[in-house]
């Protein structure tokens, strides 16, 4: 877990069990347990693994959050929706935009099916990401 301040140009150590694919789609988020906090907000997912999802954000999430999000994709008809947990967080360079990590923590065994098909086809393509680190 990791917390990033702006002057850092990488957000941490590279500690992935799975390798990662690029996959930029809409996500929306939702704060579980949080009081008035039972709204979606848009995101935008960048890449994924089998246990993760690395999104853009404009709003903050804590450390540990749990949350609720929905991943809609163009190549796959169904919606993925998954429980997860935020790992690590990074604001980017004088914005008021963020890098998240979501460690997926609740997938149904449907979604899971979903999930693997589309990191298939994101690894046929050649899509391993990072390729710009």
């Amino acid at each position: 877990m990791r917390v990033e301040n702006l002057e850092s140009k990488e957000c941490g150590e590279d500690r992935r069990r799975f390798p990662r694919y690029r996959m930029e789609c809409p996500i929306q988020i939702m704060q579980i347990n949080t009081p008035g906090a039972n709204m979606l907000k848009n995101s935008f997912c960048r890449n994924i693994s089998m246990v993760g999802i690395e999104t853009l954000s404009f709003d903050f999430y804590g450390m540990n959050e749990n949350i609720r999000l929905q991943v809609y994709s163009s190549e796959y008809v169904k919606l993925i929706q998954a429980r997860g947990r935020i790992v690590w967080i990074c604001q980017l360079p004088y914005q008021n935009k963020y890098k998240l990590g979501i460690e997926l923590t609740e997938l149904e065994p449907v979604t899971e099916q979903i999930l693997k098909d589309l990191i298939f086809r994101a690894e046929f393509n050649n899509s391993v990401y990072p390729e710009e680190n």
